[in-house]
């Protein structure tokens, strides 16, 4: 696969002597933000259940808007710095799999403390999150299956020099961008579908997925890991065809080119927090001035209102797989609130 102007990207080795090989600092990095996500989710949990039923702090968008943008650039920034002089070891695909989950939780904790939510299951929660972790490794031994010569899609680790050069930086964004839509759109071709049938089967929805459901107006981020077993599995199954597709894609069209990187990965784990966000204006941090048709915050804010509607993750899909089934089931969250709206009245 591409190998980016001025870079030589390393091979990553098949085989789990990924955490072994890593730096110690890197290691270090994973034992701290564990310890930090594990006691912070139990702390942020008993302050929840403190605050039930009496009335919450009444924190302005602006405040919690700049509040996610300093833990954001506090995150990302000292772990672009540790991964720009600290090596991952022999396999760092699937090392950077690992760490992404693991130093980009604290985000999750802000928006639960931000939420409305009364808390949420601390042992589910960290089930549900290792399984994205698995299906992430899951995807690493497929590719590094198909692209056998090279060990691998390899990934961009960023050095000291690429953070003096405005080019490298700037090139951050096409492939920020590319991985967005990319996997957006290829994901969705068989989460759309897989989603319909957990709603449509009458059992599967009973014993898959109607836990995810339990939360309705009020959302907050880590309601991602939020499931049964088998939900938390599938689910972020269907990105492991995603990525594959997108991976093989870019690889013919632009050989010259490396598709993804640290900082992108980073980046493209906020956008997975940020996907059941307690308010949808988060989809506007990392995508500022997104047009409120394209808020994905606001598309799956709607599903959990009205189950039966935005399936997916894209409209695209969505508005193939419509037309394919003979249905309607694309709907703005203005329309959802109004319906809603309307059916309150109509019981009083």
């Amino acid at each position: 696969p591409g190998v980016d102007s001025g870079h030589d990207l390393p091979k990553s080795a098949i085989g789990m002597d990924f955490i072994s090989t890593a730096h110690p600092v890197q290691l270090a990095c994973l034992a701290v933000f564990t310890v930090i996500n594990v006691f912070g989710l139990a702390w942020i949990n008993e302050i929840k259940r403190n605050e039930k039923g009496s009335k919450r702090q009444n924190l302005t968008w602006t405040f919690r808007r700049n509040a996610y943008y300093a833990l954001i650039g506090t995150l990302i920034g000292s772990n672009c710095y540790v991964d720009a002089y600290y090596d991952m070891g022999t396999s760092p695909n699937w090392f950077l799999v690992l760490k992404v989950y693991v130093v980009l939780f604290p985000v999750g904790l802000l928006d639960l403390k931000f939420s409305e939510v009364d808390g949420v299951p601390l042992f589910g929660t960290f089930f549900g999150w290792s399984m994205w972790i698995i299906t992430g490794w899951m995807r690493e031994y497929i590719t590094e299956r198909y692209f056998v010569e090279t060990g691998g899609f390899p990934i961009l680790i960023l050095k000291p020099s690429d953070y003096a050069s405005w080019r490298s930086l700037l090139m951050e964004v096409p492939r920020f961008a590319g991985m967005v839509v990319g996997t957006g759109i290829f994901t969705d071709l068989a989460f759309s579908p897989m989603h319909r049938l957990c709603h449509a089967l009458p059992g599967a929805y009973k014993h898959i997925h109607k836990k995810h459901h339990e939360y309705t107006t009020k959302l907050t981020s880590l309601l991602s890991y939020h499931s049964t077993a088998i939900d938390d599995f599938l689910m972020p199954l269907t990105t492991v065809l995603g990525f594959f597709v997108y991976y093989v894609v870019m690889n013919r069209l632009t050989p010259q080119f490396a598709p993804q990187s640290n900082i992108s990965w980073y980046l493209m784990n906020v956008l997975l927090l940020f996907n059941h966000a307690h308010d949808t204006r988060c989809a506007e941090i990392l995508t500022p001035g997104l047009p409120r048709s394209l808020n994905f915050v606001a598309y799956h804010n709607v599903h959990h209102l009205m189950p039966g509607r935005n399936f997916g993750l894209t409209v695209p899909s969505d508005l193939m797989w419509d037309r394919i089934l003979g249905v309607k089931t694309v709907t703005s969250l203005d329309e959802a609130l109004s319906a809603i709206s309307k059916k309150r009245d109509e019981r009083q």
